[in-house]
């Protein structure tokens, strides 16, 4: 939802629609973070906390590659700040993810067909997918 209101806010379908739509994702965002970051509601909780939620949000705020990786580097130092260090190790997927230029590689590695197991692409790449 807040991806959405903040898509809506950089296509800028008017000055008064820009406006409702950048303050429905400020409000968005306080409430994400007095819900999973102050835990207002007790029992309610992610597995990566506030930041968790918050760092595919900070990955679409890119407007290249670029961008996006460091966004997406910046979001996962504050998980890994949130949880402790042992997170940091979450740092390696944007070196993987650099090298990723969107298209399927030379190998026909996906079975087709019924069962064959495939899944949609994950997150990240989905996220990170731009022509340069």
């Amino acid at each position: 939802m807040l991806i959405f209101a903040l898509d809506n806010v950089v296509k800028g379908h008017g000055q008064t629609r820009g406006i409702i739509w950048g303050l429905t994702a400020v409000t968005l965002t306080l409430l994400y973070f007095s819900l999973f970051h102050l835990g207002m509601i007790p029992g309610l909780e992610t597995d990566y906390g506030f930041f968790g939620i918050m760092t595919p949000v900070l990955v679409r705020c890119g407007r290249n590659k670029v961008q996006s990786l460091a966004l997406l580097a910046h979001g996962l130092c504050l998980i890994s700040a949130e949880l402790g260090a042992i997170q940091l190790f979450s740092l390696v997927s944007v070196m993987i993810l650099w090298f990723y230029n969107g298209k399927r590689g030379k190998y026909g590695m996906k079975r087709h067909g019924r069962g064959s197991g495939v899944h949609p692409p994950t997150i990240p790449t989905a996220l990170i997918h731009y022509s340069e």
